[in-house]
């Protein structure tokens, strides 16, 4: 599933000066009201407005062709109108899913408790022998080798103890 941020304070960057976190709510604003003007034209195009008049036959048929051509002409311009709504709710949309900077992942730590306590804290590395965990700690270059059999706990946590 594709999401952008629910926050539209997270979008970065900007365009003439303008930041895109704006832009997003210009866009979605224009888009509402472009909705709006749409539907109302389209409205006004298929219901009319009452109006009072003889009912003459010369009469009767000047309103109709007055009327078919302007509901023709409210018609048209509300299929504009709903284009542009999508256009612009398209664009506003398309700016919180690529203008987002990826979450920067925690680097995980594996605790390793035995019978004494802690034994190991650190990366979880591919292991030498079966039935062994490697960690590499915090400051070493070497990795600590703990049999399988003598670990009590095991967890993942953000950051070991005494890590800065």
């Amino acid at each position: 599933m594709v999401k952008g941020p629910e926050d539209v304070t997270k979008v970065t960057g900007s365009f003439l000066g303008v930041a895109f976190e704006t832009w997003i709510v210009i866009l979605l604003g224009a888009a509402v009201a472009l909705a709006a003007s749409a539907t109302m034209l389209a409205a006004s195009a298929a219901y009319g407005s009452p109006r009072r008049f003889r009912f003459v036959g010369s009469e009767v048929r000047r309103l109709y062709r007055e009327q078919a051509s302007a509901a023709a002409l409210r018609l048209g311009i509300s299929r504009w109108l709903a284009v542009g709504a999508v256009v612009a709710l398209a664009v506003a949309v398309g700016l919180t899913w690529l203008e987002t900077p990826d979450e920067t992942a925690l680097p995980s730590r594996v605790l390793v408790v035995d019978s004494t306590g802690v034994r190991a804290c650190g990366e979880l590395l591919p292991s030498t022998a079966p039935g062994r965990l490697s960690i590499l700690e915090t400051g070493n270059t070497t990795a600590t080798e703990v049999s399988v059999s003598d670990v009590k706990a095991l967890g993942v946590i953000a950051a070991c103890p005494g890590d800065k």
